[in-house]
């Protein structure tokens, strides 16, 4: 299962220069919107996690992996340890831009990433991959643009959500209940993947 998700890794590796040049870029448009640095957590989620499916989808992968002596349920397993690593590197990347631009703008009238904000992007972001990757499993056959669609919707609506939630306002059982519905998604994906035909 970890060489799986190694593979995602490896396949993605030129997206990463994207990623960084997001990160460069993106914080400056961001920071002064109430919740910016949620969307700075975000955005790196869904580029990883765009990029792991649709290369899936793109390379046909399903059917290589179907044919090896794994379950399915191990796919989809280390799809969600994935997603689960990406949120985690959101996160990480939002804490750090928030240090950053506050060593080179330091009086700037914007918050600090705290404690109470990295929670909340945390499940943001288990939210987003909870909602998106059944999805992703029950309309794969339908083609990569569908999947990117889908993903764009569900990304949009995540921010919405963030620029909407203070930041101290019941971030521990948003986060629990987060955990609860990631688990809950890996079920029905697992579920939906085993059912398919490639």
């Amino acid at each position: 299962m970890f060489n799986l998700i190694v593979k995602d890794l490896l396949v993605m590796k030129k997206s990463i220069l994207g990623i960084f040049f997001y990160i460069a870029v993106f914080p400056i448009t961001f920071v002064n919107i109430s919740g910016g640095f949620l969307t700075v957590g975000l955005f790196p989620l869904a580029i990883m996690l765009l990029n792991s499916t649709s290369n899936d989808l793109k390379n046909k992968n399903y059917i290589l992996l179907g044919s090896l002596p794994i379950r399915r349920t191990q796919i989809v397993a280390a799809k969600y340890l994935g997603a689960l690593f990406y949120s985690l590197a959101g996160v990480v990347i939002a804490v750090v831009t928030s240090m950053i631009f506050h060593q080179l703008v330091p009086d700037a009238q914007v918050a600090w990433m705290s404690v109470g904000q990295a929670v909340m992007l945390l499940s943001l972001a288990l939210i987003f991959s909870s909602l998106y990757l059944p999805i992703f499993y029950w309309i794969s056959n339908q083609g990569e643009q569908v999947a990117n669609i889908v993903m764009t919707i569900l990304l949009m609506i995540t921010l919405v959500i963030s620029f909407q939630l203070t930041v101290y306002t019941g971030k521990l059982f948003m986060l629990l209940a987060a955990i609860v519905l990631f688990l809950l998604s890996y079920v029905a994906a697992a579920r939906i993947f085993s059912r398919k035909d490639f």
